[in-house]
């Protein structure tokens, strides 16, 4: 069993794009115990820049991840149950100000080999979708915790004192329109909009 490796940051990469070894931890199936195998990932400095720069981050404070495997038939079928808690830091899109965040996530992926027949793979009520393919004999638990982490993140990330306010058009229809509440700055394009509305 590898231990987590770093690298530095790939300029080529996108957001969302894995960048080999950034916070890989490779696991051998054959290693995993009939009683499953429990690994603590913490990611370290080098680790949470190179995801803060991955997923578009200002900064990643802390990413901890316990995670369990476990074989559930004899095909080599995985199944990983993990949690993660991080702190981060988004950019609000109203502002462009510091979005400090924390997340807590739980998640559960069955991983399957690849060609495997899909009557012999041992689903539960708690698989929401089809198994992953399983290529090879290890797992790279890193970069599976990696992409959840990704896919919590909030798209819309707001400072806690900017709000949704619902308004109503002169036909009718109920639009949305963001409020940066703790914002006094002349010219904002919210102090802009009310003062159009005083006017009118």
């Amino acid at each position: 069993m590898a231990s987590p490796r770093t690298s530095s940051k790939d300029g080529n990469s996108s957001v969302g794009e894995p960048v080999a070894g950034e916070f890989c931890h490779v696991v051998e199936i054959a290693g995993i115990r009939p009683a499953g195998l429990t690994i603590n990932l913490a990611a370290n400095d080098q680790e949470r820049a190179a995801l803060a720069t991955r997923f578009d981050l200002q900064s990643i404070g802390s990413l901890e991840a316990p995670v369990h495997l476990a074989l559930v038939d004899d095909h080599g079928s995985v199944r990983i149950r993990a949690s993660i808690a991080s702190d981060v830091v988004q950019t609000c899109v109203v502002t462009l100000d510091p979005a400090p965040a924390h997340l807590q996530i739980r998640f559960e992926i069955l991983f399957s080999p690849v060609g495997m027949d899909e009557a012999d793979v041992q689903v539960t009520p708690d698989d929401d979708e089809d198994p992953e393919p399983l290529n090879g004999d290890t797992i790279d638990v890193g970069e599976v915790v990696a992409q959840q982490f990704g896919l919590n993140l909030d798209p819309y990330p707001r400072r806690p004192d900017v709000v949704f306010s619902t308004q109503e058009t002169s036909d009718g229809n109920r639009i949305k329109i963001e409020e940066d509440t703790g914002s006094t700055a002349q010219g904002s394009p919210f102090a802009v909009l009310r003062d159009l509305k005083s006017t009118t």
